[in-house]
C-alpha cells in the first residue's frame, strides 16, 4: 500500500500520521522526545526559553497558539544574560550589490533579480528543490533535514532599516511583483508568471506556505513571521508584507483570505478549463436535463440565456440550484438555444451550453380506410414532423415496399419525399391489405397504419370510396352552409330561422333563432374544435354558436359573451376558445377577453373573464395567441396588447393571468402583431412608431422564455409562421412585399428571397408544398380578383384567376376583406369569397374548382 504521508508537508513541529479511518493523512503535533537532537535555545515571543528552535514550534503546535523567536532576547532574562552575540553587521556587509534603478528600487527583471536571489538565499532555494509542480505539496523527503539544520545554523535576521516615505500603491505593486518573481525562484521555475494558471499554482504556493495555522486566511503575525524568516523584507525599501493587510483585506476583518489573495496578484478568482468552454448538449423532447456550471471558485453562479439573465423568468420549468446547476423540466422545442454560467462580478470566464433539442417523429397518414375496384390507383398520403426531419418508409403487411430499383418500381409510386404512396393498377391478390408509413429520425420512430381493400371483381359493389371527409363551412347572410369540395357538392345547409337549439343561456340575448329573420345574419369569426365543433361569433348578438359537424352540421348551443365578440381563437392543447369582445360596434379599443373552457366537450358552456386589474376587467387592444402547430408544441404564454401602448402584456393562458409587462417604449413599439416561432423559442413581433412621433414600422425579436429583446430591425411586415414552423413569411403592406425567411433546426431564420406584387394583401394561408415537405403560400387581396400563390422552397410565383371580391367598406369587423383558407395537411382546395360567391380552388392544379354564386357575405369560413 502506498504511503498517505509520502507528500504531505507539515508545518514545524508538526508530523504526519495516518487518519484514524486509513484513508489519508493528517499532521499532529510531535511527542515530546522528537526535538532530542536539537540543542540550540533560543527564545520564545512568550518568554519562555526553549532548548531548541524545534521545541518551540512542537510547543507552538501543543499550546496551538503562535510564538515566533525573538531574536533581542529581550522577552527572556535568562538568554539576555548569557551575553549570547547579536550579529550588528550592517546591511552593506550582510546583502550583495543586488542590481537597482535609477530611483534606488530593486529591479524585477527575473534574470538579475534569480541571480540574485541564488546568492542571497541559497540555502532556501537549495530546501526547494524537490517541489513537485503535479500536486502542488512540498515533499519532505529531504526538506525536513535541511530544514532542521538551517535552524540550528539560522543566524538572526538583518533589519533593512525602512525610508520614512509611507508605502504608495506603485510600491506595493513593485512588493508584489519581486515576491511573485521571488517565489518563482524558489520553485526552479522561470517566467512562472507567463499565464494565469501557472501564476495561480505560484499563488497557491505561496499561500500555503504563508498559512502556517492552516485556517485559510493570513493574518498578521503569519505575514510578519514569514517576512523576517525568509528575509522578505529585502524586496522593498518602503513595503512590507503586512501592508497587505492594508491594501488587499477588502473585507476588513484584520485577514487576507485566498480570494483576497488571488485579487491582490490579479489572478482569476473563477477559472475554468479551456476545453470546457463550450459544451453541446442534445436532448430530447419532453425529458428534463440539468446542466453543471464547470467554473471554479465562484460562489455565486449566474445563468443566461442568449444573453439574458435567467433569475427573473416568469416560466415555472427553469429553475437554478444553489449549487449553481441549471435544470430545465419538461424540455420543449422553445428551450433549444445557448445558456452560459458565470460569476455575478466576473464577465471575462463564462461557460456556453449549446442546447440542441430533436423531437421524435409524428406520422399520420390519410386516408385511413380506402375501397377500390381492381385496375384503379390507390394514393395514401402519409403526414410527418420531427426534429431533424424524419425519413419516411412504407410497408404493407409488414413487409418493406420495393423501391424504385427493384422490378415492381412501375407498381409503385413514391412522390413528395417519400410521403406519398401511389398503388398504380392495384390488384386484389397482391394489394389489398394495411400499408404503414414509418418516420424515424435520431430522437425515434413513429409509425400509423392505413387499410386498402380491392374487389375482386371488375364490376364493383360499392365503388370507389374512402373515410375521408372534407367540408368548408361557409357562414352569410342567410345562415350557413357546407361545401364538399372535390365533387363541387353542398352538402348541408341551415337557415337563419333555425331553433332547435340544445342549450341556450338563460341570460343574455332574448333571440332564440340562429339569426335575426328581419335581416342579414351577423358574424364574426369561425374556428374548429378538434373536428367536433365550430364556433362561431355574431357580434350583433353578443354570443357564440356553437355547430356539431360530427353528424349533421346542426347548431347546438348559443354561449352568451360580452357585448360585440368578434375575433375567436382555438387553442387546443388547453381546450379552451378565446373571445376578444369589441363591446361597441366601432373598434375603439375597449375590448374585453373571455375564455370558454372544454370547447371540445358535449356539455352546456359558460365564459370566464382574464384576470381583472384594479378590480376591473382588463380593456385591450387585441390578443396575440399562439397557433396551434403540427409540432404539438404547447405554448403557455400569450401576449395582450393596449391601445397605443409601447408595452406587451404577458398572459398565462392555462391560468388566464397576466404574468409580466414587457416594455417598448425604449424601441418606440406599438405592437401590431406577433408571431410564434416554436423552433428556438422565439417571438417575432410587428411594430407601428407611436403617435406623435415619424411614422414608421419596425421589426423586433423577442425571447419567448427571458422575454428578452434580442434584435430590433427596420424591417417591418405582418409576420405569419407555417405549421410545421419550418418558414417565415412577412407581408408588407406599403411596398406590397413579400419576404420568406427558413427555420433551421437550430431555430435561426435565413432569409431566402424577396417578391414583389401588384397585390395588396388580404390574407394569407399556408397549403401543403408542391414538392417534398412543408408548405406553399397563398394569398389574397384586398383590391384585386386574383389570388397569388409562392411555392416557399423554389420562389416559383403564379397567379390564379378569381371573382369580384368584397370591398373592405362591407366587412368591418376585420381588415381581411377577403379570406383564404386551405384544408388542412391532407387537403387539395382551398376557398375564398368574393362579392356574392364562394370560390373553391385546387391548390394541387392552381384553378378554380367549382363555384357558388348567390352566397352574400360569405367571409367567415372554417374548414
Amino acid at each position: 500500500l502506498s504511503d498517505p504521508c509520502k507528500n504531505v508537508y507539515c508545518h514545524f513541529g508538526r508530523v504526519c500520521r495516518q487518519t484514524p479511518d486509513n484513508k489519508g493523512a493528517q499532521c499532529v503535533c510531535a511527542g515530546e522526545d522528537f526535538c532530542r537532537d536539537h540543542d540550540k535555545k533560543v527564545c520564545g515571543s512568550d518568554g519562555v526559553l526553549y532548548p531548541s528552535h524545534c521545541e518551540l514550534h512542537r510547543m507552538a503546535c501543543v499550546k496551538d497558539m503562535h510564538i515566533g523567536v525573538d531574536h533581542t532576547g529581550g522577552a527572556c532574562p535568562v538568554a539576555k544574560s548569557t551575553g549570547e552575540s547579536q550579529s550588528t553587521a550592517s546591511i552593506d556587509d550582510r546583502l550583495p550589490n543586488l542590481p537597482m534603478d535609477s530611483h534606488g528600487h530593486w529591479e524585477s527583471t527575473m534574470g538579475s533579480y534569480v541571480a540574485s536571489c541564488k546568492v542571497v538565499h541559497a540555502r532556501v532555494l537549495n530546501l526547494y528543490e524537490t517541489f513537485d509542480l503535479t500536486d502542488n505539496e512540498l515533499k519532505v523527503d529531504e526538506i525536513k533535514e535541511k530544514e532542521e539544520e538551517m535552524e540550528e545554523k539560522e543566524e538572526p535576521p538583518i533589519r533593512v532599516t525602512k525610508l520614512k516615505t509611507e508605502c504608495s500603491e506603485l510600491e506595493y505593486e513593485r512588493l508584489k511583483n519581486n515576491l511573485l518573481q521571488y517565489h518563482c525562484a524558489r520553485i526552479g521555475e522561470n517566467d512562472c508568471t507567463a499565464d494565469h494558471s501557472r501564476k495561480q499554482l505560484v499563488a497557491n504556493i505561496m499561500f500555503k506556505y504563508y498559512d502556517r495555522n492552516d485556517d485559510h486566511s493570513l493574518n498578521e503575525d503569519e505575514l510578519e513571521d514569514i517576512e523576517h524568516r525568509d528575509h522578505l523584507e529585502r524586496l522593498s525599501r518602503f513595503c512590507r508584507l503586512t501592508d497587505m493587510l492594508v491594501f488587499d483585506d477588502k473585507e476588513e476583518d484584520g485577514n487576507v483570505s485566498l480570494s483576497e489573495f488571488y485579487v491582490a496578484f490579479q489572478i482569476p478568482t473563477v477559472v475554468l478549463d479551456e476545453n470546457l468552454k463550450v459544451f453541446t448538449t442534445l436532448v430530447t423532447v419532453g425529458t428534463s436535463l440539468e446542466i453543471k456550471c464547470d467554473i471554479v471558485g465562484s460562489s455565486n453562479i449566474v445563468w443566461k440565456r442568449n444573453g439574458n439573465m435567467l433569475d427573473e423568468i416568469t416560466t415555472n420549468d427553469i429553475k437554478m440550484f444553489e449549487d449553481g446547476s441549471l435544470y430545465i423540466k419538461d424540455l420543449g422545442l422553445h428551450h433549444m438555444g445557448n445558456y452560459t454560467c458565470q460569476d455575478k462580478k466576473d464577465d471575462d470566464v463564462i461557460q456556453t451550453h449549446v442546447i440542441r433539442v430533436q423531437m421524435s417523429p409524428r406520422a399520420r397518414v390519410s386516408p385511413s380506410t380506402q375501397f377500390h375496384t381492381s385496375g384503379a390507383t390507390v394514393t395514401l398520403k402519409c403526414h410527418v414532423d420531427g426534429v431533424p426531419e424524419p425519413d419516411v418508409l412504407w410497408e404493407m403487411n409488414e413487409v418493406p415496399l420495393p423501391v424504385a430499383d427493384d422490378e415492381d418500381h412501375d407498381h409503385y409510386a413514391l412522390l413528395r419525399s417519400n410521403t406519398t404512396l401511389e398503388i398504380q393498377k392495384a390488384m386484389y391478390t397482391r394489394d389489398t391489405g394495411a400499408y404503414k408509413c414509418k418516420a424515424r429520425n435520431a430522437a425515434g420512430t413513429a409509425q400509423d397504419i392505413a387499410t386498402v381493400f380491392i374487389e375482386n371483381s371488375n364490376i364493383p359493389k360499392y365503388g370507389d370510396a374512402t373515410d375521408l371527409h372534407e367540408a368548408f363551412v361557409v357562414f352569410h347572410d342567410e345562415g350557413y352552409t357546407a361545401y364538399e369540395p372535390s365533387r363541387c357538392h353542398l352538402q348541408h345547409q341551415v337557415s337563419k330561422d333555425f331553433s332547435r337549439f340544445r342549450t341556450i343561456p338563460e341570460y343574455g340575448n332574448d333571440l332564440k333563432q340562429l339569426c335575426d329573420v328581419e335581416g342579414p345574419c351577423s358574424w364574426g369569426e369561425a374556428v374548429n374544435v378538434k373536428n367536433k365543433f365550430v364556433y362561431v361569433s355574431q357580434p350583433e348578438y353578443n354570443r357564440v354558436v356553437v355547430v356539431e359537424i360530427t353528424e349533421r352540421f346542426n347548431p347546438v348551443e348559443i354561449i352568451a359573451t360580452d357585448k360585440v365578440p368578434v375575433k375567436l381563437q382555438y387553442v387546443a392543447h388547453l381546450d379552451q376558445v378565446w373571445v376578444l369582445c369589441w363591446n361597441e360596434a366601432q373598434d375603439t379599443g375597449s375590448k374585453t377577453v373571455v375564455v370558454i373552457r372544454e370547447a371540445a366537450e358535449a356539455l352546456q358552456h359558460h365564459t370566464v373573464h382574464t384576470q381583472p386589474i384594479a378590480n376591473r376587467f382588463d380593456l385591450v387592444e387585441d390578443m396575440f395567441l399562439p397557433p396551434n402547430n403540427d409540432l404539438e408544441h404547447k405554448f403557455r404564454y400569450g401576449y395582450m396588447s393596449h391601445t397605443e401602448q409601447q408595452v406587451l402584456f404577458k398572459v398565462d393562458m392555462e391560468a388566464m393571468e397576466y404574468v409580466k409587462t414587457i416594455d417598448l417604449k425604449e424601441l418606440g413599439c406599438v405592437p401590431q402583431a406577433v408571431a410564434y416561432l416554436p423552433l428556438g423559442g422565439q417571438v417575432v413581433v410587428h411594430c407601428h412608431s407611436p403617435v406623435g412621433s415619424d411614422p414608421k414600422s419596425t421589426r423586433l425579436l423577442l425571447d419567448y422564455v427571458t422575454d428578452s429583446i434580442l434584435h430590433q430591425s427596420p424591417l417591418s411586415g405582418q409576420p405569419y409562421v407555417t405549421p410545421n414552423g419550418r418558414h417565415m413569411v412577412t407581408v408588407e403592406g406599403d411596398s406590397n412585399t413579400v419576404s420568406v425567411y427558413r427555420i433551421t433546426d437550430q431555430g435561426k431564420a435565413e432569409h431566402m428571397f424577396d417578391e414583389y406584387t401588384s397585390l395588396h394583401i388580404s390574407d394569407v394561408t399556408f397549403f401543403p408544398a408542391e414538392h417534398g415537405r412543408g408548405y406553399d403560400l397563398y394569398a389574397s387581396s384586398t383590391n384585386k380578383n386574383e389570388v397569388l400563390y409562392i411555392n416557399l422552397a423554389s420562389g416559383k410565383v403564379e397567379m390564379i384567376e378569381g371573382e369580384w371580391i368584397l370591398v373592405p367598406s362591407e366587412w368591418p369587423w376585420s381588415p381581411r376583406n377577403r379570406v383564404v383558407l386551405g384544408g388542412g395537411v391532407f387537403g387539395e382546395y382551398l376557398m375564398t369569397p368574393s362579392k356574392d360567391s364562394v370560390v373553391v380552388l385546387d391548390g394541387k392544379r392552381r384553378h378554380v374548382q367549382c363555384e357558388w354564386r348567390n352566397i352574400m357575405h360569405g367571409n367567415v369560413i372554417v374548414w
